[in-house]
């Protein structure tokens, strides 16, 4: 399959998706210790991350994973 997309995370080539195999773990990872370094508010990032187009189910789990 052609290479269309472009991973959020590293910015490599994907097939259409938003992320390359386990670079969705890897960038929610990022976005939980943007908030937890008390940097920027939670529905910061939450807009930030529906901005990129990620996935009702990667919000929940970022949800799940600040304490929500």
């Amino acid at each position: 399959k052609q290479k269309v997309g472009s991973c959020i995370c590293c910015g490599e080539p994907t097939k259409g998706g938003l992320f390359l195999p386990g670079h969705d773990a890897r960038w929610l990872s990022t976005q939980v210790q943007c908030w937890s370094n008390g940097g920027i508010d939670r529905l910061e990032v939450r807009e930030y991350m529906k901005s990129r187009g990620v996935s009702d189910a990667l919000l929940a789990k970022f949800d799940k994973r600040v304490g929500l």
